[in-house]
């Protein structure tokens, strides 16, 4: 494995995976370690949680899948622990790297897990396997913690999380709640300096991106720069435009459009700077 994208939710890590995917060198699948696929067309394997699965069983199965699916498999959550000790320890047997890379035969290969996904892999260290197999990280992050919050929330309660190319953008307007807002700020933060602090003890090679990075003016040179560090500069980079990406941006309204309390929430917050910046921008 050449690099993971490590990221909390609602960051921009769909858009990162599927623009390095699209790249002449690199193959980035999705959520590995994901469970369910709510309003996406990704096919999700439940594979047999007997013990004694054996690899075979995957050859059976993969075939009747497009290749190109195959990028966002989802592995069902009974599994995890299973995939987790053939992660670890390299397993013939149930060995998900070595599956990923015979399906895809590109240079650099990467997927990406979630804060929340690593937690589900308890009793395994994690960051020592990256350090161990010269595994970069790519940390997604996103600055205004607000939005990320929004984002949250609008997936919740609107059941959509992204949309694919040429699905209609209908803005549907939430309750936004403040007491969940405050908690996903300590949650984040919390786990994001763990992660970092992780990172650094085990030595593992990583880069730090902003998702605001990513959707700014520069972000053909941030983009640029992720594809650098992932192949050593040996990639091919090409820059891809937004309407060539299979998911779509999903919140391109403005805060005051999507909070249907919004006047109570301005007042709330007004000293509040990740939402002073975020109606602002």
């Amino acid at each position: 494995m050449d690099f993971i994208v490590v990221a909390p939710s609602r960051s921009g890590s769909t858009m990162l995976c599927n623009y390095l995917g699209l790249q002449p060198d690199i193959t980035c699948h999705y959520e590995i370690f994901g469970h369910q696929a709510k309003n996406q067309s990704f096919h999700t394997i439940n594979i047999c949680s007997s013990i004694n699965t054996k690899i075979d069983l995957l050859h059976n199965i993969i075939p009747d899948l497009n290749p190109r699916d195959f990028s966002a498999i989802k592995i069902d959550i009974d599994l995890i622990s299973k995939i987790k000790h053939s992660f670890i320890n390299g397993n013939n047997s149930l060995s998900l790297i070595n599956i990923l890379k015979e399906y895809n035969p590109k240079k650099f290969i990467g997927f990406k897990i979630l804060y929340n996904q690593i937690d589900l892999l308890i009793n395994c260290d994690f960051f020592d396997y990256i350090s161990k197999n010269n595994t970069k990280i790519v940390h997604l992050y996103r600055e205004n913690l607000f939005l990320q919050s929004l984002s949250k929330q609008r997936k919740q309660q609107t059941n959509i999380g992204v949309l694919r190319k040429g699905e209609n953008n209908t803005n549907i307007k939430i309750t936004f709640n403040v007491n969940r807002y405050k908690k996903d700020i300590l949650e984040i933060t919390s786990k994001k300096e763990n992660i970092i602090n992780q990172i650094n003890s085990k030595g593992v090679p990583h880069m730090m991106v902003s998702y605001e990075q990513l959707c700014g003016e520069n972000k053909t040179k941030t983009f640029n720069s992720i594809v650098d560090f992932i192949t050593d500069s040996n990639g091919n980079f090409i820059e891809i435009k937004n309407e060539e990406l299979t998911f779509q941006k999903v919140n391109i309204f403005k805060p005051e459009e999507q909070i249907l309390n919004f006047e109570d929430i301005k007042k709330e917050l007004r000293n509040d700077l990740n939402f002073q910046r975020a109606i602002q921008s």
